[in-house]
C-alpha cells in the first residue's frame, strides 16, 4: 500500500517503526494511516487510538520552529518512540489535513470550523509560505502543523473544500457553501475565511487615484485613502493586518449627493450594488423585517465583491431608545450584518439625513469606520459635477458649464443631474447633434 499525500510526495506504505512497537501510554503500533514526508499517522492495536509520529530529519530546518510551536500548544511534550517526536491521541481527536476534512463525514460543524479557522490564522501568521492543502490539523489542541513550504498552493480553494465537504472551488460565496453544508452559516463562514486571511476572490480593484467624486473632493480623497487603496492593493494592506474596509456613513440634507456617491463608487469598482431600504424590507410581521434584511445581505454575499446601500439608515437604524424605533431584533440584526459584511467582501455604504437618529451602537467605529458629512457643492463643485455628467454625452467642446454652475451653487446635486437630462432632451427634440449653450441654459431656465 502507497499512502500519498496532498504534496503528491508518496511514502511507504508501512509505519517507520515495526508493528507492535510499544508506544507511549503502553499501546502497540498498528498500521499506516495517513502520511506526508515527515509525518505519519498511525493507528495502534486493540485501542482507540491514533499515534502522530514525527521525523524532523526528514524535514526542512524551518521545522524545528513549527515542532516548538506544537509543543508550546500541547499540554503536555512530545514524547520518544524508536527516535521519533510521538504524540498518541484519541480516535476522535484524530490529526487531518483540509482535503482529508473534505472527504470525511459528517461535513465541518460550527465548533470545528472556528477552530480550524483559529488555526490556520495562526499559521498564516507564523509561516506565510507554508502550504495549507497539506497543513496537518490536530483538532485538540486546535493547532495546524505546516508540513510544506508553498506559496503557490490556492488556500482558499483548500479551505473552501474542508468547509463544503469536498467543493475545491474557490470562487464559492458563504451563502453558497452553507447550503451545501447546512451544518455551517454564511456568517460563520465568511468570518473564518477572512479571519483565516483567506478572503473571498474580488476582481481587483482599479489604481484608487483613477477615482473622482465631482463637488466633493474632501469625500473623494478619504475614499481614495480610506478605501479604494485597500481594495486595491489587498495584499500589501493584509501583510499588516489591515482587513477588508469597514462601512461608509455619508451624512448630510436630502439631495446633497450621498446616492450618487455610493453610485460612483459601485462604478468606479465595477462591482454590483444593492439598494437596501426601509420601504422595501419593512414589515408589520413579527420576525418578517430582519428576515428581509438578511435575505437582502445574503444576496449581495452571493455576487460579492459588492456594494450594500443602506438607504435612509436613521429609519432602518433608528436608535433603540427612541420610542418610535424599530425592534431591538430589527436594529442587533443591522448590528450583525453590517459588522459581518467585511468578512463577506461585501462594502457598506449607509446613508441619512439624521445621524443623531441612529442607534449608537451601529455608529461606533468597527460597523462604520468612515464618518462623513456631505452639504451641497459650491460653483466649483457643481461645475466639476456638469462636466462629469456631460463626458458621455455629445456636447459642443466650448460649452460654458461655469455660467450654469453659478445657478445651480448649493442647491441639490439632482438638480444638476436633471439639467443634464433635460439639455440632452431640448437638443433631441431640435434635431440638434449635441448639447450646447442655448440646450443648457434653456434646462436651467426650467428647473429655475
Amino acid at each position: 500500500m502507497t499512502v500519498t499525500p496532498k504534496s503528491g510526495a508518496p511514502t511507504s506504505g508501512f509505519p517507520w517503526l515495526p508493528i507492535g512497537t510499544p508506544l507511549p501510554g503502553g499501546a502497540p503500533l498498528a498500521r499506516l494511516l495517513d502520511g506526508g514526508p515527515a509525518w505519519q499517522l498511525c493507528a495502534t492495536a486493540g485501542s482507540s487510538r491514533v499515534a502522530l509520529l514525527l521525523k524532523p530529519a526528514a524535514a526542512p530546518a524551518w521545522w524545528a520552529d513549527e515542532l516548538t510551536a506544537l509543543s508550546a500548544a500541547l499540554p503536555r511534550p512530545l514524547e520518544d518512540a524508536g527516535g521519533h517526536h510521538c504524540l498518541v491521541l484519541p480516535a476522535a481527536a484524530r490529526p487531518v489535513t483540509l482535503p482529508g476534512l473534505a472527504l470525511r463525514s459528517p461535513a465541518v460543524g460550527r465548533a470545528e470550523a472556528e477552530a480550524l479557522g483559529r488555526a490556520l490564522s495562526a499559521l498564516q501568521a507564523r509561516r506565510p509560505g507554508a502550504g495549507w492543502s497539506s497543513a496537518l490539523f490536530l483538532p485538540d489542541p486546535g493547532f495546524a502543523l505546516a508540513t510544506e513550504e508553498d506559496p503557490a498552493d490556492d488556500r482558499r480553494a483548500a479551505l473552501v473544500a474542508a468547509l463544503s465537504g469536498g467543493v475545491r472551488d474557490g470562487t464559492l460565496a458563504a451563502a453558497r457553501i452553507a447550503e451545501i453544508n447546512p451544518r455551517l452559516d454564511p456568517d460563520t463562514i465568511g468570518k473564518l475565511l477572512a479571519a483565516a486571511g483567506s478572503p473571498s476572490p474580488r476582481r481587483a480593484a482599479p489604481d484608487a487615484s483613477g477615482f473622482h467624486l465631482p463637488g466633493q473632493p474632501r469625500l473623494q480623497a478619504l475614499l481614495r485613502d480610506r478605501v479604494l487603496d485597500v481594495l486595491h492593493r489587498p495584499a500589501a494592506y493584509a501583510r499588516m493586518g489591515v482587513p477588508f474596509p469597514g462601512g461608509v456613513l455619508l451624512a448630510g440634507p436630502p439631495g446633497c449627493g450621498k446616492s450618487f456617491a455610493a453610485g460612483r463608487i459601485a462604478a468606479f469598482l465595477g462591482w454590483p450594488l444593492h439598494e437596501v431600504q426601509a420601504s422595501g424590507v419593512g414589515s408589520m410581521w413579527l420576525h418578517e423585517t430582519s428576515r428581509r434584511m438578511a435575505e437582502a445581505f445574503d444576496d449581495a454575499a452571493a455576487e460579492a465583491p459588492a456594494v450594500v446601500l443602506l438607504e435612509e439608515l436613521d429609519a432602518l437604524g433608528r436608535s433603540r431608545s427612541d420610542g418610535n424605533a424599530p425592534t431591538a431584533e430589527e436594529v442587533n440584526t443591522l448590528l450583525r450584518l453590517v459588522e459581518a459584511a467585511p468578512s463577506r467582501n461585501l462594502l457598506v455604504i449607509g446613508t441619512t439625513n439624521r445621524p443623531d437618529a441612529i442607534d449608537p451602537a451601529l455608529r461606533r467605529r468597527g460597523r462604520f469606520d468612515l464618518v462623513e458629512t456631505m452639504d451641497f457643492p459650491d460653483e466649483a463643485g457643481v461645475a466639476d459635477t456638469l462636466r462629469a455628467l456631460l463626458q458621455d454625452r455629445p456636447h459642443a467642446p466650448s460649452l460654458d458649464v461655469q455660467r450654469a454652475a453659478r445657478s445651480l451653487a448649493r442647491r441639490p446635486v439632482s438638480d444638476a443631474v436633471w439639467v443634464v437630462n433635460e439639455a440632452a432632451r431640448l437638443a433631441v427634440r431640435g434635431g440638434h447633434e449635441m448639447i450646447d449653450d442655448l440646450m443648457l441654459a434653456r434646462a436651467v431656465q426650467a428647473l429655475t
